[in-house]
């Protein structure tokens, strides 16, 4: 059944029907979908036919100390990226997105390229110190320094740190977190009902 022949069963008027749903649909089934993607995010992972986590980092497998070996994939201190995720709506239409440069990479993933500044070799020095801190000692002769997870990061800093390249590529894995599926359409399919009925008992 359609929404005019609905609409005439009912003894109600089309046009009010229609006016009513553009204008309160999208305001509400955008901040449901906003608190649906959210959700998901702070759980690390998507919502499409079950759940599904992110691929972990390497700072994970590091097994770094501290808040930051402590936080989920695309998770930090200031949690931008997370803070971003917004949507906007029109006479019938209601979009999600998230403004931040580096949504779109994070979110469908590809191969980046990086220009290596002299702050950014810093940066990399300061990490290789922070993770190289984590290193365990093993008993034995020598004592020799155990090859862990966490030392092996901290080598890949350093290269990073002293390497004569002007530019290398990071690879960086999708972690879709804004998203179609048949979740997404349900709320918006429920959040129709809920003004349906909200309108036939005006």
């Amino acid at each position: 059944m359609d929404l005019e022949t609905f609409a005439k069963k009912l003894g109600k008027d089309l046009g009010q029907l229609r006016n009513h749903l553009n204008r309160r649909v999208p305001g509400v089934a955008g901040q449901e979908l906003v608190n649906f993607f959210k959700r998901n995010y702070r759980r690390g992972g998507y919502e499409d036919g079950g759940f599904h986590t992110w691929k972990v980092t390497k700072r994970q497998l590091s097994g770094m100390r501290g808040a930051e070996g402590k936080y989920l994939p695309l998770h930090s201190r200031r949690n931008a990226l997370f803070s971003a995720i917004a949507y906007k709506t029109g006479d019938g239409w209601v979009s999600v997105f998230n403004n931040t440069p580096y949504a779109d990479i994070h979110n469908d993933g590809g191969t980046i390229t990086i220009r290596l500044t002299d702050k950014m070799r810093r940066f990399f020095w300061a990490m290789y110190y922070k993770a190289n801190g984590i290193r365990r000692t093993t008993g034995g002769k020598g004592r020799k320094k155990a090859k862990t997870k966490a030392a092996m990061v901290a080598e890949q800093y350093k290269w990073m740190a002293l390497t004569k390249r002007k530019t290398f590529t990071v690879k960086i894995p999708q972690r879709k977190f804004i998203y179609d599926c048949k979740e997404v359409r349900g709320i918006v399919k429920e959040q129709v009902k809920k003004e349906v009925v909200k309108f036939l008992k005006m």
